[in-house]
């Protein structure tokens, strides 16, 4: 195997996968522990982000001991770029297990707007514009009773030989956070560990998987074109601001949502296959949502609402399929019987295209994290699944 990523939840997964994808290399996301054999890059989602950091910790390590027979090349763990999640159980864990010399970590993600500068966000790094939204990342660790090196952005832009040589020198068994608001700065990182000699681990966002990537040969191709018109249901599971921006976008051209559960629900249209099924009759395209403000525990929620989906998608004959929000995502498929998906392609930056393997085969799913993309994102998903075009 040559890449093997743990991530907290399934669009984290996803759009770190799709960093490592080439023509030829097989590129696979799992839900949990069931490792198939076979792929040259897998991506488990681990489902860790909203349990214990006692269980964080277990998963990641059942997860790597897991892989750890498929012998990788690289291990990667993929972090929220707002360090949402059990951040410091799930890199201890991490490092631990991989049993790696040293833990490069590197949460920035430029592309969308996050650096870190001494261990903390900035968000549009590039305009100076700075915000401390996040826990200090340094002392998240330090509580953890973690050794850490810092890689200063000073330190970043020195010379490759030096940046290298620092990083050989750090005590084996630590972990370095290194500072990054440029996709530069993450070549540089990267080309640095690897000039170290080092048996390294990396931990990052999709930023940092992306640096690597194109060190090691990545040639992400768009996704393929799909063959003629399909109902489609667009599935937005996610309360972030850009997220619901999107969805105002999209109804206004493919029509109001069903939003689920909410007083605008229609009860009778979603257990009945009948209903479902006359709904899709005069809409070629819907969109469940959740509400803009959810009351309950997000996972039991994201448990009802996916329900909700899964009803839409049998019962209305669905092979195309939008969802973002990682725990929607992950609900969804798991209601479909998915546990595997083969990594298709890219729809745009950050927005996979994934083809079941199981449960649904041949269902399509393009994924994207709540706070991703543009104002057109969910739309073009949509044209994209429609079968005419919208990739770029």
């Amino acid at each position: 195997m040559d890449v093997a990523i743990i991530a907290d939840d399934l669009t984290g997964a996803a759009d770190s996968a799709l960093e490592f994808t080439a023509p030829g290399r097989q590129v696979q996301v799992v839900l949990g522990v069931l490792i198939p054999n076979g792929a040259d890059v897998l991506a488990v989602d681990v489902d860790s982000r909203e349990v214990a950091p006692t269980e964080a910790a277990r998963r990641v390590a059942e997860a790597v001991h897991s892989l750890a027979a498929q012998a990788p090349r690289l291990w990667y763990k993929k972090l929220d770029s707002t360090l949402r999640g059990n951040v410091a159980a799930e890199l201890t864990a991490f490092a631990d297990s991989t049993r790696c010399s040293l833990l490069l970590v590197a949460p920035a993600f430029p592309a969308q707007g996050r650096g870190y500068i001494d261990g903390a966000l900035w968000v549009d790094a590039s305009s100076n514009g700075r915000g401390s939204m996040v826990p200090h990342l340094p002392s998240m660790l330090a509580e953890a009773g973690r050794t850490v090196g810092l890689v200063s952005l000073r330190q970043v832009h020195e010379q490759r030989a030096l940046l290298s040589a620092r990083l050989r020198a750090m005590k084996p068994g630590s972990i370095a956070i290194a500072d990054a608001v440029t996709d530069s700065d993450l070549d540089s990182i990267v080309a640095a560990m690897e000039a170290s000699g080092r048996r390294v681990a990396y931990a990052g966002s999709a930023g940092l998987a992306a640096a690597i990537g194109r060190t090691g040969g990545a040639d992400i191709r768009d996704a393929q074109p799909l063959g003629g018109p399909s109902r489609r249901l667009l599935i937005v599971g996610s309360l972030h601001p850009a997220a619901r921006r999107q969805l105002a976008r999209a109804a206004s051209q493919v029509g109001p949502p069903i939003v689920w559960p909410g007083d605008r629900a229609s009860p009778a249209m979603l257990p009945g296959g009948a209903d479902v099924a006359a709904a899709f009759h005069c809409h070629d395209a819907l969109i469940l949502a959740t509400p803009d403000a959810v009351a309950d525990n997000p996972r039991d929620t994201a448990a009802r609402f996916a329900t909700a989906a899964a009803r839409l998608i049998t019962g209305g004959e669905v092979r195309r399929v939008f969802c973002t929000g990682g725990e929607v995502a992950r609900a969804v498929s798991e209601r479909l019987g998915i546990h595997r998906f083969s990594v298709e392609g890219r729809v745009q930056e950050g927005m996979p295209a994934l083809r079941a393997e199981d449960g649904m085969p041949g269902l399509v799913m393009v994924t994207k994290a709540g706070g991703f993309g543009d104002e057109d994102s969910v739309l073009r998903a949509c044209s994209y699944l429609a079968g005419v075009g919208g990739v770029g």
